[in-house]
């Protein structure tokens, strides 16, 4: 993984999907997730071994978990998955 930066802009909007580390330890990371209209194909899932916790800064997101619930999101949202 790259070095984490030592400063930058949250706010500042790449192209595409980014993924930036900000803070890594060995039992935490943290790290900016910017997400431009991206989904998880049709009648696939995203599944993971550890637990996440989003905020949502700016726009909005809809969740959608296995079961049919769904959680949607706008600006100071959080939630931990």
């Amino acid at each position: 993984m790259p070095p984490v930066p030592a400063s930058g802009n949250l706010f500042q909007l790449p192209t595409a999907e980014a993924f930036t580390a900000l803070f890594e330890t060995p039992q935490l990371r943290v790290e900016r997730i910017l997400s431009i209209g991206q989904t998880t194909p049709p009648n696939e899932w995203y599944d993971q071994s550890q637990d996440e916790w989003v905020v949502l800064l700016q726009g909005s997101a809809t969740l959608t978990y296995e079961d049919g619930a769904f959680l949607a999101m706008g600006p100071g949202d959080y939630v931990l998955i």
